[in-house]
C-alpha cells in the first residue's frame, strides 16, 4: 500500500468519526471506501498494512467509545459490516477489547458476522462456502463458549437499563443458534435469567405473566421455546439446502 492510499484510508476514518457534525452521506461513502478497499486489497497487502489498516478502525472503534456518538443506525451497520468483513478475512490467523457503545458495536459486527458468514439467502461461490465453513468451525471450536458468555454477561448487565442493547443481543443469540451448540443455550443459566429479560423488553408481557403465569411456568416455556426455534431452523435449513450445507 502507498503512502498516499494508507493516509487516504486514514482520511476516510477520520471522517466517518465527525460527532455531531459532517455530511451522513459523506461519511456512508467513507465507509464504503474502506469496505472497497477490504475486500479487493486487504489481503493481498503486505503484513505491515494489514497491521495499520486494523490499526486505524480500532482508533475509529475507541474514539466513538469515548464520545456522545450521534451516528445513525444505518452508519453504525455500515461501521458493523466493515469490521466483519476485516474478521472474514483475517480470522482465525489474526484479529482485532472494550460501555455501552462499544457493546452495541459489538454486537452489530457479531450480526454482520453472522450475515456474512451464514446468511443462506446469499449466492455464493464454492470458495466462499468453504471459507465460511472453516470460519464456523474455527468458532465452535476455540470460542463460542466465551462468545455465549459475553452474551449472558451483556444480558445480565444491561437488562434493566439499555432495552435496546438487550433486544439486539437477544437477536445475536437467535441467530447463531441455529449453528452452535444448542446446550449452550438452553440451560439453567439462561433459562434463569429468561423472565428478567423478558420482563425487560416487553413491559405489556411482564404485566400478563405477572397477573396469570407463575415464574416456574415460564421458566419451562422458554427452555421449549429456545429448543423449538432451533430445531424448526435447524429443519427448515435442511429443507432448504441441496444438498445440506454446514
Amino acid at each position: 500500500m502507498a503512502d498516499n492510499l494508507l493516509q487516504g484510508l486514514q482520511a476516510a476514518a477520520n471522517a466517518t468519526s465527525q460527532a455531531g457534525g459532517g455530511d451522513e452521506s459523506v461519511k456512508f461513502f467513507c465507509f464504503q471506501v474502506l469496505e472497497h478497499h477490504i475486500k479487493t486489497r486487504h489481503v493481498s497487502s503486505n503484513l505491515v498494512d494489514q497491521q495499520a489498516l486494523r490499526e486505524i478502525l480500532l482508533t475509529w472503534l475507541r474514539n466513538q467509545c469515548c464520545t456522545e456518538s450521534d451516528n445513525k443506525n444505518f452508519l453504525k451497520n455500515k461501521a458493523a459490516q466493515v469490521f466483519s468483513l476485516i474478521f472474514v478475512c483475517d480470522y482465525p490467523e489474526k484479529c482485532l477489547q472494550y460501555g455501552a457503545l462499544a457493546v452495541d458495536m459489538y454486537l452489530r459486527i457479531l450480526k454482520a458476522i453472522d450475515e456474512e458468514v451464514v446468511d443462506r439467502d446469499v449466492i455464493r461461490s464454492q470458495q466462499e462456502a468453504e471459507r465460511n465453513t472453516k470460519i464456523k468451525d474455527h468458532i465452535r471450536d476455540t470460542c463460542v463458549t466465551e462468545l455465549v458468555d459475553s452474551w449472558f454477561q451483556i444480558l445480565k448487565t444491561y437488562e434493566n437499563s439499555v432495552s435496546s442493547i438487550t433486544c439486539l443481543c437477544l437477536d445475536i443469540i437467535g441467530a447463531y443458534i441455529e449453528w452452535i451448540d444448542i446446550g449452550l443455550i438452553a440451560n439453567d443459566r439462561f433459562i434463569r435469567e429468561a423472565p428478567n429479560i423478558l420482563f425487560c423488553g416487553v413491559p405489556l408481557f411482564k404485566s400478563i405473566i405477572e397477573e396469570h403465569l407463575l415464574l416456574n411456568r415460564v421458566a419451562d416455556a422458554c427452555i421449549n421455546l429456545f429448543a423449538m426455534t432451533a430445531l424448526i431452523s435447524r429443519a427448515a435449513r435442511s429443507i432448504n439446502q441441496v444438498p445440506a450445507m454446514r
